[in-house]
């Protein structure tokens, strides 16, 4: 079976920078860069109704602005997927970066492997941090509550292994063989048990109690 050419789209700020990305891609069977800005105003003006790319790569000087840009691509480009080049590993930047929902968060400086696995997860829209990010995540101050897991149901902890491993609300549905309905309940429970209020605060959670695999 053929498999068709991922179309990649670049916002990246810094014009070497992307030439390096562009070339790096396009040497690479089954994915074609078919646009480059550097600045976020030009890259809103595409025409969303006749082009719209299957990933798209992220870079900014400020990390602080790529959260909200995120959002904002996943509502003007139907099924699209997002990775983010991070060049800050300021704690917080990184939980927000993460609840922004890009499929793959890598580190600038992330080594060639790391960059090649980053393209293909993002081509099945699988989760993926390479491991500078998952290392700050890690180093993030643990809570102060060593009986977390005691509270959980083997099903709520097999709930919070499928979210935080990129699953979807209906794609843990499917795999568990429960409603979208009783997930959504479940998640809910799972949030005031633990006294949490966002995705990134489970992701933190999941990895601080090892129920996030090393490589997403």
């Amino acid at each position: 079976m053929q498999i068709l050419e991922k179309n990649i789209y670049l916002l990246v700020s810094n014009w070497i920078i992307a030439q390096g990305i562009e070339s790096v891609i396009n040497q690479i069977n089954g994915f074609k860069v078919v646009g480059v800005t550097n600045n976020i105003d030009d890259f809103y003006k595409i025409d969303t109704d006749t082009f719209s790319p299957d990933i798209c790569i992220i870079y900014l000087e400020n990390d602080e602005y790529i959260p909200a840009i995120v959002k904002q691509i996943k509502a003007d480009f139907d099924g699209v997927s997002t990775i983010v080049l991070g060049s800050d590993v300021n704690r917080e930047v990184i939980l927000q970066i993460i609840a922004s929902e890009t499929e793959v968060y890598i580190y600038k400086d992330c080594k060639q492997s790391e960059f090649f696995q980053a393209l293909n997860a993002s081509s099945f829209k699988n989760k993926f941090y390479c491991e500078k990010i998952l290392d700050k995540m890690l180093e993030l101050p643990t809570q102060e509550k060593s009986c977390d897991l005691i509270k959980l149901t083997d099903r709520e902890v097999e709930i919070i292994k499928l979210i935080t491993n990129g699953k979807t609300t209906k794609e843990t549905a499917d795999i568990l063989g429960l409603s979208h309905h009783t997930i959504a309940t479940h998640r809910k429970n799972i949030f005031r048990k633990l006294e949490i209020n966002s995705g990134s605060e489970l992701v933190r959670y999941a990895l601080e109690n090892k129920l996030l695999a090393e490589k997403i």
